[in-house]
């Protein structure tokens, strides 16, 4: 054997309480877990992003055409749990510009082991060979109990990606309490997200439905309506936000433009018969 040209083995070395309590018992719905790969994609520097849900076989695939991984990324990064994400403060691609990562403590792959029996990594870096393994939570939980290290089922020979680059996450053998379909994940998804959509460079779409701001629905329920930049005021007239054109409700402004000391972006919305939605842009430097 040519040892020189075979690559050590992909390696996963976890602690079960680290596997339990900041993977399994952490995340508990399938838009949380959802959103976290959304977000890597999103720090992939991916323009798009492609979930399918399926009912038979039970699983869900996230594709994304960003970046990708290279055999280094996936052993220090992916499968090294809590490094500091705040070394790499911005994504470094020039496919879509340098963007603010959203990933700050490196625990967020764990949330797929909450909903997941098995789950399939196919990744590729532009100019490198895809990569696929697979992991399978209940021979890691072994494995984990012993602090040991777990080997993942590598492909011998994957396909490409599309466009030569890329990840995509297989979650399959999903739990029966987990609600996967279309129109429970799409609001959720839009919700967590204020850069969703062609403005962004960022494009998601669930079953081939574009996931977009006005899926979130909550400005059909809007109640109340606080805002600092008159883009942010624009943007809820324009998804019809039925207190837009009252001038005020029950007797209190309905709208109000708050003043702000600092170059202060976003708003605050109270939603009748649930929590309050907040959006706000801060700047890099403050000038008092």
């Amino acid at each position: 054997m040519n040892t020189a040209s075979t690559p050590e083995p992909l390696r996963f070395t976890l602690h079960i309480n680290v596997l339990h309590h900041l993977g399994m018992k952490l995340y508990a719905s399938s838009p949380s877990v959802l959103a976290e790969l959304v977000a890597n994609a999103w720090d992939a520097d991916a323009k798009q992003v492609e979930i399918v849900v399926a009912d038979d076989p039970a699983e869900m695939t996230v594709l994304d055409n960003g970046h990708g991984m290279s055999r280094g990324d996936l052993q220090s990064r992916f499968l090294s749990v809590g490094y500091n994400r705040r070394d790499f403060t911005q994504s470094t691609s020039s496919q879509s510009g340098a963007r603010k990562v959203m990933g700050r403590k490196g625990i967020g792959k764990l949330s797929m082991f909450s909903i997941a029996s098995k789950i399939e990594v196919h990744t590729q870096a532009a100019g490198d060979k895809p990569i696929r393994f697979t992991i399978d939570v209940t021979e890691l939980e072994k494995i984990a109990k012993e602090n040991g290290d777990y080997f993942p089922s590598e492909d011998p020979n994957p396909p490409e990606l599309p466009g030569g680059q890329g990840t995509k996450v297989t979650l399959s053998g999903l739990n029966r309490s987990v609600n996967r379909t279309q129109t429970f994940l799409v609001p959720r998804l839009a919700r967590r997200f204020g850069i969703i959509g062609p403005a962004n460079n960022f494009v998601v779409k669930v079953n081939g439905t574009e996931v977009s701001r006005k899926s979130a629905g909550v400005h059909d329920h809007l109640q109340f309506f606080w805002y600092f930049d008159d883009e942010s005021r624009t943007e809820a007239v324009e998804l019809k936000a039925p207190v837009a054109s009252l001038p005020s409700l029950d007797g209190a402004q309905a709208f109000q433009k708050l003043p702000s000391t600092f170059d202060v972006e976003g708003k605050a919305m109270t939603v009748r018969g649930s929590v309050s939605y907040t959006h706000l842009t801060l700047p890099t430097k403050l000038e008092v």
